[in-house]
């Protein structure tokens, strides 16, 4: 939900905009009037009041300095640094980025780039929080040139954080996944821990945003790794959040829940109130995707009260649209309309996409409810096209869910079909066969991890053993060299030798350990190999029937078409098949599919392929066959299908039959896959116009 950017600032007077920040955040909980001050959710809402009138006199004392400090630069961009900081922190965005500005004027007037640099900085964090995306993006393009100039790597990489968060704030995830990936590779190379979290952090959401959901969760479990080294262990709940959000895209509601609560824990140790809104916004969203909207509401209203506090516009339109979902969830379909209205006027002014489709899906669902099925419908289009554009998987095939509902409410059986199609195609993209793969990389990972850990201490204490084993011989050593002298010392020297003989004996043991853990790590490494065999037959064949998918198929055609050779296909489609499913139900109609396909397949020759098309469509590649020997072939398949589903049909009066259409590649022209497609599907088409329970040769057209 949240944005992971965090501030990174490099100057070496960072360290005061975070005490600065502190000393206002803890004067609001020592100054509440009406709220409990150990209470950070209400602190956070009295904070703006609670610090303002203290920190207000210091900007004036700033203001009435400032004549006096004209003929001391130093002095006066530390005041302003001060005074900016100061506006920053009590959330008066405007007043805070002209100060910035000016700051940033009075540095380039003394040519100093790195002041210039960090008000740039601190600006990209105000329209962060601000949603201001655009003007982030054009500001990171100037922030970048200008640390290239200044040969200021650092700042490099902050300048492509900020692009990276811009574009996927506007649904560009490959040019944002590519920005972070260019910040984490300067961070590893200037050994800045602390920014390498932060950037792994970001590509890892990113790529959870693609869809990435194996690469995402290794690169937030990287991220943590080095948040639980630091010695502040400072932004432990963003990094436990963004575990949080990963495991609610695995379906594992257990762990998702686990890491949230880490993650309101970590936030509640830090006196930062935009930090614990960030985690209480991401977990709302997590109780309205399971159901728990009464949680759900109790945590968005809770954000919505810290944002609304702390300006952040971007983040308060986030919060609304998650309040929206809970209410509707709730059934308070009236009070769920305005937060879910402010939500899409919010991301149309900040073209945040996310927000934009999710404000539009929710209220087509609010639309539904109320009857109004046309406004749901326009709603609806106008989602999926924005999510199409952007790629966001998972909201896209929630709205061709919808589409489908809506479309059948209309009566529109084609639209519903058509919208069933898209939603079961995407569906098993998201659920089907990338699930078995995450799954399977979820256990490996877990499994490598535990013996790497289990290697790295066996190492560890090998190290130790050595370097207590190198004192003791240069013990044994000296007290060989004394024994010449000092025969009375031999029995010293006796236990020396003994002691040194038993240390050895463990080394050896230790290094038996390391062994059998090298020995279980190949073994892992089999496992793993066998693993990903599995994983490629899921990725290349249909989970129901077990024959080719589509992508595979497709694949097998464009490599023998390339090399020029002949190929016809045979685009098979089961008549009526959306009755057969409406009146003996779907898991007949997938009994349906497994015996025709399996009857098709016992009749094949070798090097002939069979493949799920889309739904009840399949396509059979027959290569080097002429067009007659190919219409033969199908005719027989035809004959084969329709006695093989006789067989199981209830409904002898019913007889389900299939409808082919037959194209060949050199009748085709162009001769490319795509006019040979056609040519069958048109084929396939002109059968069905027939009366179906026939072959179509594409010559016949």
């Amino acid at each position: 939900m949240h944005d992971t950017t965090l501030a990174l600032p490099a100057r070496p007077r960072a360290p005061l905009r975070a005490r600065v920040r502190a000393w206002l955040i803890g004067l609001s909980m020592l100054c509440c009037s009406h709220a409990d001050a150990s209470d950070p959710v209400a602190a956070s809402v009295d904070f703006a009041r609670a610090a303002r009138p203290a920190s207000a006199l210091l900007i004036q004392l700033i203001d009435a300095c400032e004549p006096w400090l004209r003929d001391l630069p130093p002095l006066q961009r530390d005041a302003l640094y001060l005074q900016a900081t100061l506006q920053t922190a009590l959330g008066a965005p405007l007043d805070a980025e002209r100060s910035w500005e000016r700051l940033y004027a009075q540095a380039a007037r003394g040519g100093d780039q790195r002041t210039q640099l960090a008000a740039l900085h601190a600006q990209g964090e105000l329209h962060t929080l601000d949603g201001s995306y655009r003007e982030l993006h054009a500001l990171g393009v100037r922030m970048l040139g200008l640390a290239e100039q200044a040969n200021a790597p650092a700042y490099t990489a902050i300048a492509y954080n900020l692009l990276g968060t811009a574009a996927r704030r506007h649904g560009r995830l490959v040019e944002a996944a590519d920005y972070h990936q260019r910040a984490l590779t300067l961070r590893r190379k200037l050994d800045d821990r602390a920014g390498e979290a932060e950037s792994l952090a970001n590509l890892g959401t990113t790529r959870r945003d693609q869809g990435m959901f194996v690469r995402a969760l290794a690169l937030q479990h990287d991220a943590l790794q080095i948040r639980l080294r630091q010695p502040d262990r400072a932004h432990l709940d963003i990094a436990y959040r963004n575990l949080a959000l990963l495991y609610r895209e695995l379906a594992d509601t257990d762990q998702a829940r686990l890491h949230f609560q880490k993650a309101l824990e970590a936030a509640r140790m830090r006196p930062i109130p935009a930090s614990l809104a960030s985690v209480l916004g991401s977990y709302a969203v997590f109780l309205n995707d399971i159901g728990e909207y009464a949680e759900a509401r109790l945590h968005a209203s809770q954000a919505l009260s810290m944002d609304q506090s702390l300006g952040n516009r971007a983040y308060v339109a986030l919060d609304r649209l998650q309040l929206g979902r809970a209410l509707n969830g709730l059934g308070r379909h009236a009070e769920a309309i305005p937060p879910l209205q402010a939500a899409l006027q919010a991301g149309r002014e900040t073209a945040q996409t996310e927000v934009i489709a999710g404000a539009l899906l929710t209220l087509a669902r609010t639309d539904l409810a109320g009857n109004a099925v046309q406004v749901a419908n326009t709603r609806v289009e106008e989602a999926i096209n924005l999510l199409d554009d952007a790629r966001m998987m998972p909201l896209l095939t929630d709205a061709w869910h919808l589409r489908e509902h809506i479309t059948t409410r209309l009566g529109d059986q084609a639209g519903a079909l058509h919208a069933l199609r898209k939603y079961t195609q995407l569906r098993e993209d998201l659920v089907g066969t990338r699930s078995a793969q995450r799954i399977a990389a979820l256990k490996s990972l877990y499994q490598r991890q535990h013996y790497d850990e289990r290697i790295e201490l066996l190492t560890r204490d090998n190290a130790e053993n050595l370097a207590r084993a190198r004192q003791h011989r240069r013990t044994r050593d000296l007290v060989i060299a004394l024994a010449l002298s000092l025969i009375a010392l031999l029995a010293v020297i006796w236990n020396r030798y003994r002691a040194t003989y038993r240390l050895n004996r463990e080394l050896a043991h230790k290094h038996r350990e390391v062994e059998s853990a090298r020995h279980a790590l190949e073994e892992v490494n089999g496992t793993l190999r066998e693993q990903s065999r599995k994983l490629y037959r899921l990725a290349t064949r249909d989970p129901l029937t077990g024959v080719c998918n589509r992508r595979h198929m497709l694949q097998k055609l464009e490599r023998h078409i390339g090399r020029g050779r002949d190929v016809s296909v045979l685009l098979i489609d089961f008549d009526h098949f959306k009755q057969i499913n409406d009146r003996l139900g779907h898991l007949f109609g997938d009994q349906v599919l497994c015996t025709g396909t399996h009857s098709v397949l016992e009749h094949l020759g070798p090097g002939q392929l069979i493949g799920r098309f889309g739904g009840e469509e399949f396509l059979v590649a027959l290569f080097d066959l002429s067009a007659d020997e190919s219409a033969r072939i199908a005719e027989t398949l035809r004959q084969h299908m329709t006695r093989a589903m006789a067989q199981i049909n209830p409904e002898a009066q019913n007889p389900i039959t299939v409808s082919i259409g037959i194209a060949t590649l050199s009748e085709c022209e162009p001769r490319t896959l795509k006019a040979l497609l056609g040519a069958a599907d048109q084929a396939m088409y002109q059968a069905k116009a027939h009366g179906r329970n026939r072959i179509f040769r594409q010559q016949s057209i």
